[in-house]
């Protein structure tokens, strides 16, 4: 067969519209919902309200961690359920220096926004933990706090 075969120039005029509609689709596919196991920058540029709201609260943070604005080192979101109400936590930290900062937020997959969350900043002293100070920003209830802590170190 050559490349004048009317098969071959079937097959392969077939074969290039569809790589280009799988390209297509990859670049416009998007997840559908807010859910576990999805990483912060990801979730956040397929949902800007997600975005939107992680910047505003966490603007006040921007000199004390100015690579807040690119997520930093996330790990998946995990889903949670406090008071009957469902939440997505995503927690990162600080690129390559993991140990110094981090936080943890809480989302509202109802509107995929940040509810709330806290940014931990921690000075060592050789291998100990020397402090530690906790910034809560949004508005974080006590229940909150305790659900959001667990994903701070």
């Amino acid at each position: 067969m050559s490349v004048r075969d009317p098969a071959i120039r079937l097959l392969t005029a077939s074969l290039a519209a569809f790589a280009v509609g799988a390209a297509a689709h990859a670049a416009d596919s998007k997840p559908a919902a807010l859910g576990a196991d999805m990483h912060m920058g990801e979730a956040a540029g397929a949902f800007p309200a997600l975005a939107t709201s992680f910047q505003a609260l966490t603007a006040p943070l921007a000199d004390a961690a100015p690579w807040l604005k690119n997520y930093g080192t996330t790990m998946p979101s995990s889903a949670a359920t406090l008071d009957g109400k469902d939440y997505v936590i995503f927690q990162a930290c600080k690129p390559h220096d993991c140990i110094s900062q981090g936080y943890a937020v809480l989302v509202d997959p109802a509107n995929n926004t940040v509810v709330g969350g806290a940014f931990v900043d921690s000075t060592f002293d050789g291998p100990r933990i020397a402090e530690s100070k906790i910034t809560w920003f949004g508005k974080v209830e006590w229940d909150q706090a305790v659900l959001l802590g667990q994903h701070l170190y």
